[in-house]
């Protein structure tokens, strides 16, 4: 019963998007997590806010800066062009940023895309999208923005008896947007997702009940446990051909992609779906969570085995299931084709401060070699 004791506040591993197994050249794609992380990853670096500045982080040369480059700037917020409020995530796109924001609107719930030039000046709004109360998840990608979102409140912010869980998907070349899949149920939720050419990947979740009754039995874990639906699932980009592929998962941690397969952690086991072959099979009887993965080659998994200490393992198709080692207090937060992200909890403070490894070093077990980065002094 335990596992459900926080019902009303759970908060999922994130997932990453990836691409078909026949693309040769992965196209490179940026994943944020509202919620959790508050940082954006890529492969060139991440992004995180402080204070409302927005931060890179560069793993080629290890600084933490802040985007703004004018060495006569006091980096006040407002002058500077680091400074924007209400950034939610920010991609490289070429020769510019795009950031997907709350700023210029009138409400927190108003969200837009702007591009900016790398060092955050130029600032140009291209397009205002739905609003959204809280935001899950975002992912850029070389053609779209797909947005995980839910709303609990109407326009007059209201509760609503039924929350609203959806996708939002914006067209970088058609320069347009929609919802293309929304649930309204008691505490919807689409914790997590991927994308895999025309097609999303998705865990849904919601509590099968009236409130009256939810509240009813709020403190009867076993009752409510008997009327929680979880899903996984497949849609196409343009919202089409919705197909169920489990449900009733218990427990469903993280979903992440390599080579053409979706990877899952459910009902304490880990689970592969080929996406070519359609075939879908217990990969391992261990709790592996797949981790935010970028790579085409091999999946990295996670396994907690306690004391604040998890183990990493990597796998494909010609190798199987490889253990890389034991980090502790020490969790990986993304992993691409050069680094892998983490962030380091063995601190004086005991909060979390960013970190990386080389691909090549992690890949091999080394992980007594993770990095810190260094803050630029702008």
């Amino acid at each position: 019963m335990k596992r459900w004791a926080g019902i009303f506040l759970l908060v999922f591993v994130l997932c990453a998007g990836c691409q078909r197994e026949e693309q040769a050249e992965p196209v490179t794609e940026w994943t944020s997590n509202y919620l959790g992380l508050s940082a954006t990853y890529g492969e060139q670096g991440s992004f995180y806010t402080k204070s409302n500045f927005l931060h890179f982080l560069d793993p080629k040369s290890g600084m933490d800066s802040l985007i703004c480059d004018n060495i006569e700037c006091s980096h006040g917020k407002e002058n500077c062009a680091a400074y924007f409020d209400g950034i939610v995530g920010a991609s490289i796109e070429g020769d510019h940023l795009l950031l997907l924001t709350t700023y210029g609107g009138n409400s927190m719930t108003e969200y837009y895309l702007y591009e900016t030039s790398l060092n955050g000046e130029n600032r140009k709004k291209i397009a205002h999208l739905r609003d959204m109360q809280l935001i899950r998840e975002v992912l850029f990608t070389e053609k779209y923005v797909i947005i995980s979102f839910w709303n609990s409140f109407d326009e007059k912010y209201k509760p609503l008896e039924k929350d609203i869980a959806g996708i939002y998907v914006y067209d970088k070349e058609a320069k347009e947007g929609k919802t293309i899949w929304e649930i309204q149920e008691l505490q919807a939720r689409i914790p997590t997702l991927v994308h895999i050419g025309d097609e999303i990947y998705l865990v849904s979740f919601y509590i099968d009940l009236p409130i009256e009754e939810a509240l009813e039995h709020e403190d009867d874990l076993s009752y409510m446990e008997q009327h929680i639906r979880t899903k996984f699932c497949k849609i196409g980009i343009d919202g089409e051909g919705l197909q169920v592929i489990d449900e009733d998962l218990e427990d469903p941690m993280g979903l992440s992609c390599s080579n053409g397969s979706v990877f899952g952690c459910f009902r304490g086991q880990c689970y592969q779906y080929n996406t070519t072959t359609g075939e879908y099979r217990v990969l391992s009887e261990k709790q592996l969570v797949p981790c935010l993965n970028f790579r085409n080659d091999e999946m990295i998994f996670e396994l907690y085995i306690g004391n604040n200490q998890r183990e990493y393992y990597a796998y494909s198709e010609e190798e199987g299931l490889r253990s890389l080692g034991i980090l502790e207090r020490c969790t990986v937060n993304a992993v691409f084709s050069d680094y892998v992200y983490a962030m380091d909890f063995m601190t004086p403070t005991g909060y979390g401060e960013p970190a990386y490894f080389t691909a090549e070093d992690f890949l091999e077990g080394k992980l007594e070699n993770m990095q810190k980065y260094e803050e630029l002094e702008n």
